[in-house]
C-alpha cells in the first residue's frame, strides 16, 4: 500500500515538473544554486551591465535578525567588487509589496559593512531584485528602479548605495530583441527548447528531461513534501498542547499543576496563555 502511494505521488512529482516554470520560486532556486554563469547572466541583463562577476552564489541563504523578523533569500549572490545581490521569485502581490522589498534591502545593508569598519563609505552595494508574477507597481513597463532621492533638489539621487529593482514578468508589450525581453520570456516557459538563453536552458532542460535531473528533482519535492508532513504534524501537536493549557486555565488549575501535567515549564503556560488572550493573574 505504502509504495502503490508513493508510486502515485511520484507520477503525480513527473507531471508537475513538466510545468516548471523559471518563475516558480523553488524550481528557480534549484536551477540558479551554484549555477554562477547563469546567475551572472541575469544580473547583468537586470542591473544593465555587461562587465559584472559573478564570484558567489548560494540559494536560500539565511539572514539572521536577533531582535526582528530573519530572511531566507531566494538566491544570494556576491560579485567581483563585493557587492550583494538577492534576487526573489514573487508570484503572488502579496509578496512583493513596497515594505518587503524595503525590508530586504535594509538587511542587507546591515551586513555590507566589514565588522569594525568605521568608514561607512566603504559600505557595499546592495540589490534586491524582485522578479514578479504581475505587474505590482502597476506602470505597464518591463522594469522599474527604486532609488532613494532628494525631493528639495528636484528628486537628486541621494546614494546610499542601495539599489530596488522590479522585474515585470507580466510584460508583453516587447519590441525588439533586447535581452531583457528574451529574459521575461524564458522565466515564463516551461520547455527548455522554447527559451533563448542557453545559460537557463541548459539547467531547466537538466531538471525536467535528463533522467539524473528529473530524480534529482524529484528527491528535492520527496524532501519537501516530507518536510511539511512533519512541519504539519509538529504545528498540530503545538495546537493540541495549547486547547490543553487553555482548558486548564479556564478551569482554574494552578500553573504548576498545569506544567506538571504536560511536562512544561511554568512560563510556556504563561505564553501559551497570552497567546490565546487568557489573562493570567500573578
Amino acid at each position: 500500500m505504502t509504495e502503490y502511494i508513493w508510486e502515485i505521488e511520484h507520477q503525480k512529482d513527473l507531471e508537475r515538473i513538466k510545468k516548471f516554470r523559471l518563475m516558480d520560486d523553488d524550481f528557480f532556486q534549484v536551477c540558479m544554486q551554484d549555477n554562477i554563469d547563469a546567475v551572472q547572466l541575469l544580473l547583468r541583463i537586470v542591473i544593465g551591465n555587461n562587465t559584472l562577476t559573478v564570484k558567489k552564489v548560494v540559494t536560500q541563504k539565511e539572514i539572521k535578525n536577533l531582535l526582528r523578523h530573519s530572511l531566507c533569500l531566494d538566491v544570494y549572490a556576491e560579485d567581483a567588487d563585493g557587492n550583494q545581490l538577492d534576487v526573489e521569485i514573487q508570484r503572488k502581490d502579496s509578496g512583493a509589496v513596497p515594505e518587503r522589498a524595503v525590508y530586504h534591502s535594509a538587511t542587507l545593508d546591515a551586513n555590507s559593512l566589514p565588522k569594525g569598519e568605521q568608514d561607512f563609505r566603504k559600505k557595499s552595494e546592495t540589490y534586491t531584485i524582485m522578479i514578479t508574477e504581475n505587474d505590482v507597481l502597476g506602470g505597464n513597463l518591463p522594469i522599474y528602479h527604486v532609488e532613494r532621492v532628494i525631493k528639495e533638489l528636484n528628486c537628486q539621487e541621494f546614494g546610499g548605495k542601495s539599489h530596488i529593482i522590479y522585474v515585470n514578468g507580466a510584460y508583453q508589450e516587447q519590441d525588439g530583441d533586447d535581452a531583457l525581453k528574451w529574459l521575461i520570456h524564458d522565466f515564463s516557459c516551461t520547455n527548455p527548447d522554447d527559451m533563448h538563453f542557453i545559460e537557463l536552458a541548459e539547467r531547466v532542460r537538466y531538471f525536467k528531461s535528463d533522467s539524473e535531473g528529473v530524480k534529482a528533482m524529484c528527491k528535492i519535492m520527496e524532501d519537501m513534501r516530507n518536510e511539511s508532513e512533519a512541519r504539519g504534524r509538529a504545528e498540530g501537536r503545538m495546537d493540541l498542547l495549547a486547547d490543553l493549557v487553555v482548558s486548564g486555565l479556564r478551569k482554574q488549575k494552578s500553573l504548576a499543576d498545569i506544567a506538571d501535567s504536560l511536562d512544561i515549564s511554568e512560563e510556556m503556560v504563561i505564553s501559551i496563555g497570552k497567546s490565546r488572550g487568557i489573562t493570567i493573574m500573578p
